[in-house]
C-alpha cells in the first residue's frame, strides 16, 4: 500500500476486489488516500497549470531575448 492507493497490474481483478473490500472495511485508510489525494489535485487545477506554463513561457522568451540582444 502507498500513500496515495493502491497499485494493481492491469486485469487483475482478484487484487481489484481485494483492495475494493479493504477501502470499504477501512474508512480511516480511505479518508487518508482521499485527503492526500485531493491535495495532490490541487496542482493539476487549471489556474494552476495555467500559471506554470506562463512562467516557462516567460522564461523562454527572457532568455530568447537575451540572446538576441546582449
Amino acid at each position: 500500500s502507498g500513500k496515495t492507493g493502491y497499485t494493481i497490474k492491469l486485469n487483475d481483478e482478484q487484487t481489484m476486489s481485494n483492495y475494493c473490500l479493504k477501502l470499504e472495511q477501512e474508512p480511516k485508510h480511505r479518508k487518508q488516500f482521499g485527503e492526500l489525494n485531493t491535495e495532490i489535485a490541487k496542482n493539476y487545477l487549471i489556474d494552476v497549470c495555467a500559471a506554470s506554463y506562463e512562467n516557462i513561457f516567460d522564461k523562454i522568451i527572457a532568455n530568447h531575448t537575451q540572446q538576441q540582444y546582449p
